[in-house]
């Protein structure tokens, strides 16, 4: 039974290698694989972190204290010794202080003014981590936008690459029918001239056009982060309608408007304080 299910997997997993991803499953592993994009991914991060860390460092700050000592030898004060009474009288020594002595405290500490370098900090290291963010989207866009410019690339590649092979065999065939001809004598040897010409053209396009195939290939594995075996181009496999132009959605634009933003903030605050 462990055999037949082994198998069945083996078969499927095959199935699904064979059968080729997609161009959005590409771009989704293109999105999820790049170093790039991980890089930057680890860099929103830190600056998060860093924002989180300076914002903390604003915030009232509370400390605990707990000590203990041990005094082996205690004062005492006896009474009895110095007061003279015609009774005799005790008066029980009375010990000043304790062996054990347990001392706790709690210190708040807050900064009522600083002036404005703690709070421009805290404005510098958030515009860092939206200007992260901004450049996250940015490198995202980038590589889905290279993902799928190679993707298509491959398929234009591999589909040029099956009609010159197509053209190559028709010159191949048209070659063998002159040959056969000329043995027969209804054919001059030199009208097979032109058909060899043609086929040695067509082998070295396929030629060049392996090479192409092969580094794109490479550079799509790169992006992607694995091997990818393109779909073939069909007309059914091409569809939707071209985005449409909106300024707002540039990454580069958006940087400016955060700079432009917190610039502005700054000034503000330096007007009010004049």
């Amino acid at each position: 039974m462990k055999k037949i299910y082994v198998t069945v997997l083996f078969v499927s997993v095959l199935v699904i290698g064979l059968s080729g991803q997609s161009l959005r499953e590409t771009v989704n592993l293109a999105l999820e694989n790049n170093p790039a994009i991980n890089a930057q991914k680890e860099s929103v991060k830190s600056a998060e972190y860093a924002a989180g860390s300076v914002y903390s460092g604003s915030l009232p700050s509370l400390s605990f204290d707990a000590s203990y000592r041990y005094q082996s030898e205690v004062p005492e004060l006896n009474l009895s010794e110095r007061i003279q009474t015609p009774l005799p009288i005790t008066i029980p020594a009375t010990r000043i202080g304790a062996n054990h002595n347990y001392e706790m405290g709690l210190t708040a500490q807050y900064a009522l003014f600083t002036g404005f370098a703690e709070k421009s900090a805290i404005t510098i290291s958030r515009q860092k981590q939206y200007l992260n963010e901004n450049n996250l989207s940015k490198t995202q866009k980038d590589i889905a936008y290279n993902t799928i410019m190679v993707y298509r690339s491959i398929q234009n590649l591999k589909l040029s690459l099956e009609t010159v092979q197509k053209a190559r065999e028709r010159a191949i065939l048209q070659l063998n029918r002159i040959k056969s001809l000329t043995r027969q004598g209804m054919a001059l040897a030199v009208d097979t001239l032109s058909l060899a010409l043609s086929k040695m053209s067509y082998e070295h396009e396929i030629l060049r056009l392996k090479a192409e195939l092969e580094k794109a290939e490479q550079r799509l594995e790169t992006l992607a982060g694995q091997y990818i075996n393109v779909e073939l181009m069909e007309a059914g496999n091409i569809q939707g309608q071209p985005a449409v132009y909106n300024p707002g959605g540039l990454e580069d634009i958006k940087a400016l408007d955060i700079c432009l933003l917190y610039t502005s903030d700054a000034a503000d605050e330096e007007d009010s304080v004049d």
